[in-house]
């Protein structure tokens, strides 16, 4: 998700994944057969996944520091509370059985998350990585009116993004990929936790209430 963003913007990419949720959940609820839902839960998997990625960059290149911590966890309530809102859902129309239903809802709040992402501005961050300082100018003054913005695009390109590009190396990959699964361990409890409430409910015999819960966590 990394390269993508840095390659077509923080804004493309979101809304892009945005648009792939909107419609992976809608192959979800049409999906004629097993192999097909498969399919299209295995790209929704994909998109949530590039979006831990991207999204958070946004957060942290696009807001001012004065903000930025508060800003940073409040994406990771809002996570939480989505997930849970959705379970909660799934759990209401879980008596009608209708798993397609259930799916297929999850494309609402993307595609008012897409509309609303229409107003945002690409970050300062990766206008200078592609040499456009006019440009995150602009950004800078329309995320952070009334601070001159010549101080931070200094701040900017004195850090540079040439040393990040050592990430990319055979060695550091390795590394990174284990740690982008290790080092988030908030995430893993939560997902562990959720997804075992409907395979617990299964077991104990609510087992139409359970397989519906349980369609609508896997990623």
């Amino acid at each position: 998700g990394g390269w993508i963003s840095n390659a077509i913007g923080r804004k493309l990419s979101m809304q892009l994944i945005a648009v792939g949720y909107v419609a992976f959940s809608v192959l979800c609820a049409v999906a004629p057969e097993y192999w097909s839902l498969l399919a299209a839960r295995f790209g929704l998997g994909i998109t949530i996944g590039i979006s831990l990625i991207v999204v958070p960059v946004f957060i942290a290149e696009s807001s001012p520091s004065r903000v930025r911590g508060g800003l940073t966890v409040a994406y990771q309530v809002t996570t939480v509370a989505g997930i849970i809102a959705g379970y909660l859902v799934a759990w209401g129309l879980a008596s009608t059985e209708s798993w397609r239903a259930i799916l297929g809802l999850a494309a609402v709040p993307a595609a008012l998350v897409f509309f609303l992402l229409l107003r945002v501005v690409e970050t300062p961050h990766w206008y200078l990585m592609k040499g456009r300082t006019g440009a995150a100018r602009a950004s800078l003054e329309r995320v952070d009116p009334g601070h001159d913005p010549q101080p931070r695009i200094a701040r900017i390109e004195a850090l540079g993004y040439a040393r990040f590009a050592a990430l990319g190396a055979p060695p550091l990959r390795s590394v990174r990929s284990l740690g982008g699964g290790a080092g988030n361990p908030a995430w893993t409890a939560i997902r562990g936790r959720l997804l075992g409430v409907p395979m617990l409910a299964a077991a104990s015999g609510e087992a139409a209430a359970g397989a519906a819960l349980l369609a609508a966590g896997l990623p």
